[in-house]
């Protein structure tokens, strides 16, 4: 006996969808959706997996920016720029191309503790949008041309540092 789609109702190969309740799914792309919604409804109704999966979304989530108590600072957790592109100091206010630099010098607070006090990002660029963009061009170009390669000081699992390993010693003995 051929079995048929149940949402399309074409008859099927023996290789076609069967979920756990024994209804089967062609590989048409309407069909797939009804059959990966029902797999969903289905994984959804275990209380177990719908909190794991809400716990997913709610990591994915991003956090919103809290306002600091002065209103002319930008919030916590976000880069505010003008219409050049550039960053505004969360301390003074003040909008400052090379931003890392002033916060250093001018507010004597190390670059990664002025991130962490206000919530940004590790990799969040402290330069203007501009100078952002040519250091990236500067470093695909030079990626492309072959002069930057992997750190020497990372080297891989099972590497040494100035040590012979056995299997070095037999190559160079043999």
């Amino acid at each position: 006996m051929q079995r048929t789609c149940a949402n399309c109702g074409q008859p099927m190969s023996p290789a076609g969808r069967v979920p756990r309740d024994g209804v089967s799914f062609c590989y048409a792309p309407d069909c797939r959706r009804v059959a990966d919604r029902l797999k969903h409804q289905r994984y959804m109704a275990d209380p177990e997996r719908r909190a794991r999966f809400n716990a997913y979304q709610n990591s994915r989530r991003q956090a919103r920016p809290i306002p600091q108590a002065d209103p002319s600072l930008p919030p916590l957790g976000l880069m505010v720029y003008d219409a050049d592109g550039v960053p505004q100091c969360h301390i003074c206010g003040r909008f400052y191309r090379g931003l890392g630099l002033h916060i250093s010098r001018g507010h004597r607070v190390p670059v990664d503790e002025y991130r962490e006090r206000f919530g940004l990002k590790a990799g969040q660029p402290l330069v203007s949008l501009e100078t952002s963009r040519l250091h990236s061009g500067r470093i695909s170009k030079t990626i492309a041309e072959g002069k930057l390669g992997p750190r020497p000081d990372l080297l891989p699992r099972g590497a040494t540092r100035g040590h012979t390993t056995r299997l070095q010693a037999r190559i160079s003995n043999a």
